[in-house]
C-alpha cells in the first residue's frame, strides 16, 4: 500500500501523536504536507517536488539536529534533521523529493517520497523511538491526496483583513530615459529617494477621465505623455510578521500593461511584452471603461517573499504608444493574517502555505457531477439525469446559462426533461466539503435552429 492511496478517499480523522518526550519537542508540529505537488512551489532545481512543513509553536526556538522524519512506521529513524534551528512561531520546510540533502545552510531534502510505500508520516524524537506528531495509522491511513492541494492542521482562529497598499499610499516614480537603471529597480534595497514621490494612481490623460484616478503628484503629463511608454514604480510598505499572512491578492487598474514584481520577483501581468526594456511597450489595449475597475491577481503563492519590516512592491507600467491619449497604473495589496494560531484539526486546505499558517480546513471534496447523457445534437426528447458520487450531496443546476451556487439555482430532485435546445449547468456541494466546479452540457436540436424566425436587416442608404 502506497502512502498516499489513489483509490476512493476515507475521509476520516487522522491520527496525531504529540507525546510530550521532552520541551522542546512539545512545541513541534508537523502543520501540512503536499504529496502531489506539480506547480504550486519548486525546490533550488526547479523541480516541483513534495514538501512537509514542522512549526514551532514554542516561545524559544527549537535545534532540530538528531529529530527525524519518517514515511514508515516501522522505520522511525529514515532520515535525520541536521543542526537547523527553527525560530519560535516559526517553520521549516522539508523536502521530501529522495535527494536526501542536509546542509543546514541550504534546502533540506528527505531521502524518500511522499508517494513511497507506507501510510504514515511523523516526525520523531532524537531517541529514535518516540513519536513527536504523526499523520496516519494502519487503521486510519491518509486519505486520498490530490494535485496542487496540500493537508494539514487547521490554524485559522483569528483571521484578520489586512490593507498592506491601500489607495492613499505613497510611492516613488520614475520615467526611465534610458537602460541605466537594468533590473536593480525592482530589489528592496534599491535607493529611490531621487525619485518622484506620488501617492497611487499614476498616469496622465489628455482628456481628463482619469483625473479622480490620480493621487498626490500622481499626474505626470508634463513628464510622461509623448516621453516615453513605460514608467517604473516602487511601492513600499511594511509586514510586521510575514509568517502570519495566509493569503496575498494584488488589486490593479492600469492602462494599458503592467508588470508586478514582490520583492523583485515577478508575481503579475497583463498586455506585457517579453524581454522588458526601459522603453517597452504594451502588447494590447485595456480599454479606458475597463481600466478603471480592479482586476484581482492571487498572488499567495509569493507570500514566503515577504521579509519582516519594509517590502516593495514595484511595477512597471505600460501604455501601447506614444501618441496614445491617457495612461493609468493604480495598485492595492490586501491579505489576511492570523492573530490567533492556535492549532486545530486535520484535514484539507483551500490554499496551500508553506512556510506560513494554514488557515482553515476541510474534509475532501464533493464527487464531481456527472450526466448520463453527453452534449449533442438531438432530434428526440430525452430525460436527462446529473448525479454525484458523493452521498447526500445537493446538486443545483441552471437552465438560463447563468453558473448555480450552494445558494442559487434549482435543486436537483430526479431527472430533467429536455425537449428543445438547452444548455444545463450543474455543481454539487455538501456541509464541510469543498464543492465542485460547475459543469456546462449543452443539447442542440437541429430543427429549433431551422425554425427560428429569419431576422431582417435594413440598409441605411
Amino acid at each position: 500500500m502506497t502512502l498516499f492511496s489513489r483509490s476512493a478517499p476515507t475521509l476520516c480523522l487522522l491520527a496525531i501523536g504529540l507525546l510530550m518526550a521532552s520541551p522542546a519537542s512539545a512545541r513541534l508540529y508537523i502543520t501540512e504536507f503536499m504529496a502531489n505537488n506539480r506547480a504550486t512551489i519548486e525546490d533550488e532545481d526547479g523541480d516541483a517536488t513534495d514538501w512537509i512543513e514542522i512549526f514551532n509553536s514554542g516561545t524559544e526556538s527549537v535545534n532540530l539536529e538528531g529529530y527525524f522524519l519518517t514515511d514508515a512506521a516501522d522505520t522511525l529513524t529514515m532520515w535525520s534533521f541536521p543542526a537547523v534551528e527553527i525560530p519560535e512561531n516559526g517553520f521549516l520546510l522539508v523536502f521530501a523529493s529522495g535527494k536526501d540533502r542536509r546542509n543546514p545552510g541550504s534546502e533540506l531534502h528527505t531521502n524518500f517520497r511522499l508517494s513511497s510505500d507506507g501510510d504514515y508520516l511523523a516526525l520523531v524524537n532524537p531517541d529514535g523511538t518516540s513519536v513527536v506528531a504523526e499523520f496516519g495509522s494502519e487503521e486510519n491511513p491518509v486519505p486520498e491526496q490530490f494535485e496542487d492541494s496540500s493537508y494539514g492542521l487547521m490554524q485559522g482562529g483569528g483571521l484578520t483583513p489586512t490593507v498592506f497598499i491601500g489607495p492613499t499610499q505613497q510611492a516613488r516614480v520614475i520615467i526611465p530615459a534610458d537602460d541605466s537603471l537594468g533590473g536593480d529597480w525592482t530589489v528592496q534595497e534599491f535607493d529611490d529617494s531621487g525619485w518622484q514621490a506620488a501617492q497611487m494612481g499614476i498616469g496622465y490623460d489628455e482628456n481628463s477621465n482619469y483625473n479622480q484616478e490620480f493621487g498626490t503628484n500622481g499626474n505626470l503629463d508634463d513628464d510622461f505623455n509623448g516621453v516615453n511608454t513605460s514608467v517604473y514604480i516602487r511601492v513600499p510598505f511594511e509586514v510586521s510578521d510575514p509568517s502570519t499572512v495566509t493569503n496575498l491578492t494584488l488589486k490593479m487598474k492600469y492602462d494599458d500593461g503592467f508588470v508586478a514584481y514582490l520583492n523583485d520577483t515577478l508575481v503579475a501581468d497583463a498586455n506585457a511584452p517579453g524581454g522588458l526594456t526601459w522603453n517597452s511597450e504594451a502588447t494590447g489595449n485595456h480599454s479606458d471603461g475597463e481600466a478603471v475597475t480592479f482586476l484581482d491577481w492571487d498572488i499567495t503563492s509569493f507570500v514566503n517573499r515577504l521579509t519582516a519590516g519594509t517590502n516593495v512592491l514595484a511595477i512597471h507600467g505600460l501604455n501601447d504608444g506614444l501618441t496614445s491619449s491617457d495612461m493609468l497604473i493604480t495598485a492595492e495589496l490586501r491579505g489576511t493574517r492570523i492573530t490567533d494560531p492556535s492549532l486545530g484539526g486535520p484535514g484539507y486546505l483551500a490554499t496551500p502555505s508553506p512556510r506560513t499558517f494554514n488557515g482553515d480546513t476541510f474534509d475532501g471534496f464533493v464527487g464531481d457531477t456527472a450526466f448520463n447523457i453527453d452534449r449533442g445534437f438531438f432530434e428526440e426528447p430525452f430525460d436527462l439525469e446529473i448525479t454525484s458520487s458523493t452521498e447526500r450531496a445537493e446538486i443545483r443546476y441552471t437552465l438560463d446559462g447563468s453558473p448555480p451556487s450552494p445558494t442559487s439555482g434549482l435543486v436537483y430532485t430526479g431527472p430533467i426533461s429536455i425537449t428543445e435546445t438547452t444548455v444545463v449547468r450543474a455543481m454539487a456541494h455538501l456541509a464541510g466539503l469543498r464543492p465542485t466546479n460547475v459543469d456546462t452540457q449543452t443539447y442542440l436540436f437541429p430543427e429549433d435552429v431551422v425554425n427560428q424566425p429569419r431576422m431582417r436587416t435594413s440598409v441605411t442608404r
